[in-house]
């Protein structure tokens, strides 16, 4: 890759006679037409990556800072704005440092909050590349940008159109306020009394249906993002309201998503002759519908259509230090492995049946149905008997174990002094420590790992088992 960059760089700075590509790898050579400073839009996206992975917590799985590389990803970021060719670069070494996450697999390392930064990325990479023999303008990286955009919220909008056995059911029948407690039970707003949660879970009843129209409305509206300047605008700032509105609920922050679509808005309100002029088209409304319609033959989106139910599976990880003290580790601890830790799907540590997925959601609208009509402890039971499913699997127990073996077994060489302190980007899933949580200042001999069952009756938070179904002992 650098060898390849260093040659673009070489086509398109030295100024020769028999050198046609001189001056096209530039932002000059792709803004000279339109006037669209597009290379701030760009930068925004590479500052955005580099902000969130140059400031993640130190990995104690591989017992490495890996300050060199934050330090590389910060000047490519801003090199970006010298040259487009250093966006290629930087999105190529970026995926290089996010995949370390990657391992060990079976930790299921969401991309899903940063994929779509990266799929723009990519795309102006491949425009790049390709204006050293096509002339492109600002506007056909922003058209295909939207069609990206758009494609992923339109994708989550039918795909919960289609997890019913009809479309109006997730509108209509699913119950989100069920996520907003399965999320305060996996700690979110912890800081709310139990009591006072429960009446705001009650009165969310009442806009359930409202939220989830208004949820569709800004999904499936990724269809019209070339529609118009002012619809684009609208269903932009829109897809922004919901965002927070997901956050406010669950603790889930879509900030790269936002960062995203206000740079959008921003490019639409300064150059707003510009862009209905070239962007804005009958023609491009048309061909964007084709491109984003058919998007899920080419793009990988993520299927978000599931249910939210009463119940609710999860996992307590406990820190038994060596004076013998017991306590609760919070997820967080556990960075930069946070969204794997935070999403709980750690099914293959017990062999209990499990009913439903991260946060208490399921698939299936029969079953989700059945669990939220569901008043009695009884009646959970036997749903709980009928469809849930055992998940176990000793090999990934086992790895599983060497991977938190290892990991505090790092983290204990740094008690007293700690690494190299770096203030954090937001992370995707807030989850918040409890007041007495294990906080780094004793070393760990054992890992205790919980398996918690709940149920929300309406009214109250019902523990159904909470037992300990696995120890790992420190070495």
């Amino acid at each position: 890759m650098l060898l390849t960059c260093a040659l673009l760089l070489a086509l398109n700075y030295v100024k020769l006679e028999r050198n046609p590509f001189h001056g096209r790898l530039s932002w000059q050579h792709y803004e000279a037409e339109e006037g669209i400073k597009i290379r701030y839009a760009v930068f925004l996206l590479a500052l955005v990556l580099a902000w969130a992975f140059s400031t993640n917590e130190f990995n104690f799985y591989y017992n490495q800072g890996h300050y060199l590389d934050r330090l590389l990803l910060v000047i490519l970021a801003f090199l970006v704005l010298v040259n487009p060719v250093f966006a290629t670069l930087f999105v190529v070494y970026a995926v290089l440092i996010v995949s370390q996450y990657n391992y060990p697999d079976l930790l299921n390392y969401s991309w899903f909050d940063k994929k779509l930064l990266f799929k723009v990325l990519l795309l102006f990479s491949v425009f790049n590349s390709f204006s050293l023999f096509v002339r492109f303008r600002p506007t056909h990286f922003i058209f295909l940008t939207l069609c990206l955009i758009g494609s992923d919220y339109f994708f989550a909008g039918m795909s919960k159109l289609v997890a019913g056995g009809r479309v109006i059911d997730w509108g209509l029948k699913n119950q989100v306020h069920n996520l907003f407690v399965s999320s305060y039970i996996n700690g979110w707003i912890t800081f709310i009394d139990r009591p006072t949660l429960l009446q705001i879970a009650s009165g969310m009843r009442l806009l359930d249906i409202p939220l989830q129209v208004v949820t569709l409305i800004f999904e499936l509206g990724g269809l019209l993002l070339v529609a118009g300047r002012r619809i684009s605008i609208i269903m932009l700032s829109g897809a922004i309201l919901l965002h927070f509105g997901i956050f406010l609920s669950s603790g889930i922050f879509f900030w790269k998503w936002i960062l995203l679509d206000l740079s959008m808005i921003v490019v639409f309100l300064k150059y707003p002759s510009t862009v209905n002029r070239f962007l804005f088209t009958r023609r491009n409304a048309i061909l964007s519908v084709l491109v984003i319609v058919l998007g899920h033959n080419y793009l990988s989106e993520t299927n978000t259509g599931w249910f939210d139910t009463r119940v609710n599976n999860f996992y307590e990880f406990e820190a038994i230090d060596t004076n013998g003290t017991i306590r609760p580790i919070a997820r967080g601890l556990w960075a930069p492995y946070d969204i794997p830790f935070a999403q709980d799907r750690f099914f293959f540590l017990n062999a209990d049946k499990i009913i439903a997925g991260t946060y208490g959601t399921h698939g299936n609208v029969g079953i989700a149905l059945a669990l939220n009509r569901a008043e009695s402890v009884e009646e959970i039971e036997a749903l709980w008997e009928e469809y849930g499913g055992s998940r176990y699997s000793e090999s990934d127990a086992r790895i599983f174990d060497d991977f938190v073996r290892t990991f505090i077994g790092n983290a204990n060489e740094y008690i007293g002094s700690p690494p190299l302190p770096i203030p954090h980007a937001p992370h995707h899933i807030t989850s918040l420590a409890q007041e007495n949580a294990y906080n780094s200042d004793v070393p760990i001999e054992t890992v205790r790992i919980r398996y918690v069952e709940t149920f929300y009756d309406g009214e109250n938070i019902i523990v159904l088992e909470d037992k300990v179904v696995r120890e790992i002992k420190i070495d």
